[in-house]
């Protein structure tokens, strides 16, 4: 999979992370770099069954008391990842 931080001038990226299944799996700060790829722009996940992921990125930067001093942030919806390709199952459900 392939994933990278983009962001206008104005919000600065803080931790990047990536579930699998519900687990982090993948964990990684910015340092502030905008539009920069995450870990070379490649990550490698394994799944041995069905499972889901879901990418979510947290600013560091407050957005200014317009908006209550909040944070940016931001996340995908799930991916749902067949690995046999016999139609998804949900994780745990018989």
């Amino acid at each position: 999979m392939r994933a990278s931080v983009r962001s206008p001038d104005w919000i600065v990226p803080g931790t990047l992370r990536v579930y699998q299944g519900g687990a982090v799996v993948v964990e990684e700060r910015s340092r502030g770099v905008r539009r920069r790829p995450v870990a070379g722009g490649l990550l490698t996940l394994d799944a041995s069954e069905d499972t889901w992921i879901v990418v979510e990125v947290a600013g560091v930067t407050s957005q200014g008391a317009f908006w209550r001093d909040a944070l940016p942030y931001a996340a995908t919806n799930a991916f749902f990842v067949d690995v046999a390709g016999d139609g998804w199952t949900a994780p745990g459900v018989p």
